[in-house]
């Protein structure tokens, strides 16, 4: 899992650097967030957010300076911002995305909290301002069992618009991360942090991290591992030939560690037909594996547990039988062999 750790301190790298130019109680927002186990990223990307907005308000002549000055800041100003946000946008890029108002709107929201929390206002102006519509969002693809069949058998058979130099070097990684994705409906950021070494083959499953930190066992079925088998053994013809020092499970065709775009670009290479609307997105694998499971079995908690949700509900009683149910889940074989 260095992959994933060489991120998280990239991450935290980047925050450090603006925590260095910024007052103090960005500081301790910072800390506020780590305390609510926010992952480095979106940390980063709330501070970037809140930091926006703090320099919008001393431009526009506010006096800034402490957490309690913020007590002056009123839902009107909160309006005035997002209006000029949105108007800088639109001047700058010609159009603004739902998936931008949506991290925005949640950024704002947790500074308020935080400052809230720390009863350094009295009114939080982020209560009367509305959650922003995300139809992206709200209109996940799931693909149904067919269409995964369809993609999984394009990937394994190698019948996709890429030229043959490419499929000759890297069909076997690309078959290996569309049945790795969809048959276990693993995030695309923990797919490209697999190292060798998180490979349990005798236990058949892979460590992984996932959001805030919490490490978790996702087992695999026999398509998966034999799919990996075949690529890990291509990978090390490969590194060897090239003389690459790497524990990346998956490399990219510049001999480095594969990012989530690649794999989209891989995913929509294979899905043919079935990415005439251009949404399929590496986190469909992922959404259509809990949708097919949910549908297949009649059992919501079948699909929180394979997907490794967090429930509130949940206590350490039950992790004996989760573990146990992810491992019945891995073998449903939802999508079927490859010989089928």
């Amino acid at each position: 899992m260095i992959g994933r750790m060489e991120l998280e301190l990239k991450y935290e790298n980047n925050i450090n650097q603006i925590l260095i130019r910024e007052p103090e109680y960005i500081d301790y927002f910072n800390v506020f967030m780590v305390a609510d186990s926010k992952t480095a990223k979106t940390r980063l990307n709330y501070i970037s957010n809140v930091v926006k907005f703090i320099h919008y308000l001393k431009d526009s002549g506010f006096y800034i300076e402490t957490k309690e000055d913020f007590s002056s800041v009123s839902i009107n100003d909160v309006r005035k911002y997002l209006q000029y946000d949105d108007n800088r946008l639109i001047r700058e890029r010609g159009k603004i995305s739902d998936s931008y108002r949506y991290l925005r709107y949640f950024s704002l929201s947790c500074f308020f909290n935080f400052l809230e929390d720390g009863n350094s206002i009295e009114k939080n102006p982020m209560n009367k301002i509305k959650t922003p519509k995300n139809d992206r969002m709200n209109k996940k693809l799931y693909l149904n069992v067919d269409e995964v069949k369809q993609i999984e058998k394009n990937a394994n058979e190698g019948n996709s618009n890429r030229t043959k130099l490419y499929m000759d070097h890297w069909q076997e990684r690309d078959a290996a991360i569309i049945n790795l994705g969809f048959e276990t409906g693993l995030r695309v950021s923990a797919i490209v942090s697999i190292d060798l070494e998180d490979i349990n083959w005798e236990e058949k499953y892979i460590n992984t991290i996932e959001k805030g930190n919490r490490p978790r066992q996702v087992f695999m079925n026999k398509k998966t591992m034999n799919s990996l088998k075949i690529w890990i053994e291509k990978r090390n013809e490969y590194i060897c030939e090239k003389n690459i020092n790497t524990q990346a499970l998956f490399i990219s065709n510049r001999n480095k560690r594969i990012n989530s775009q690649t794999i989209g670009k891989i995913l929509r290479s294979y899905a043919g037909d079935l990415n005439k609307k251009g949404r399929i997105k590496p986190h469909t694998m992922r959404s259509s594996l809990g949708n097919n499971v949910v549908i297949l079995t009649g059992n919501v908690e079948a699909g929180r547990s394979i997907l490794g949700h967090k429930n509130l509900s949940t206590t350490q009683k039950y992790l004996e039988d989760s573990i146990e149910k992810q491992k019945q889940i891995a073998n449903l074989n939802l999508y079927g062999d490859d010989n089928e």
